[in-house]
């Protein structure tokens, strides 16, 4: 699909990191959007730097909060054309000692945020596709999705949004729009993450060995 000034965009995640990069690059490209997060504030400064957009504070787990969202986004801009799910909270720790009441919240925002944001909007995407716009949905990954560590099962089993990758959020937000255009069905940002892709590909009990001896060395995790 082509990204322009005829789109209409949805951010989850808006107010920080690679979500307030990605309501840049597609500012940048003449995009309408819709900004939703659960934090006020960064959502507003995320919205100063974008020309035309609307801000929706909106918890994504809550699955009705975000259909009422979706309501009021077509309201406002009588359409959706793609729908960027970002949001996505860390946690670490082994799935013994991290408290159950994390490991709930992760999957509520990693994974029930996705799956809520795509029922919320897939009528919406499906009647742009209708009418030839073009429509697409872009849910942001971490490269932890790909592999298993001791102490990230949680953050790993969510499908974190990518706050582990070393690259700069504007040029993750710049390969990932450059994906969504080509209709790449993944976009790998990173060495490390391509390197991950194709080992867990071609040899994953050779990974997970090496995981299993030198996973203690690397100190954030």
């Amino acid at each position: 699909m082509r990204i322009g000034s005829q789109t209409v965009a949805v951010i989850t995640g808006a107010a920080s990191g690679i979500g307030r990069a990605l309501a840049a690059e597609l500012s940048g490209r003449g995009a309408t959007l819709a900004l939703i997060d659960i934090d006020a504030a960064g959502l507003d400064s995320t919205a100063a730097s974008s020309v035309r957009c609307t801000t929706h504070v909106c918890d994504v787990a809550d699955a009705e909060a975000l259909h009422n969202v979706a309501k009021a986004v077509v309201a406002a801009h009588g359409k959706v054309h793609l729908v960027i799910n970002s949001a996505g909270i860390s946690v670490a720790g082994s799935v013994e000692a991290l408290p159950l009441a994390d490991l709930q919240r992760a999957m509520a925002v990693n994974f029930w945020g996705i799956v809520n944001s795509c029922r919320a909007f897939l009528p919406s995407l499906r009647a742009a596709a209708k009418r030839g716009e073009g429509a697409a949905v872009c849910n942001v990954l971490s490269s932890l999705a790909l592999l298993s560590l001791p102490t990230k099962a949680g953050y790993g089993a969510s499908k974190l949004a990518a706050r582990a990758l070393t690259m700069r959020p504007d040029k993750v937000a710049s390969k990932i729009v450059r994906g969504i255009e080509r209709e790449r069905t993944r976009v790998l940002v990173g060495n490390d993450a391509r390197l991950i892709d194709i080992a867990t590909r071609v040899a994953p009990s050779v990974v997970q060995a090496v995981i299993r001896r030198f996973w203690r060395r690397v100190p954030f995790l």
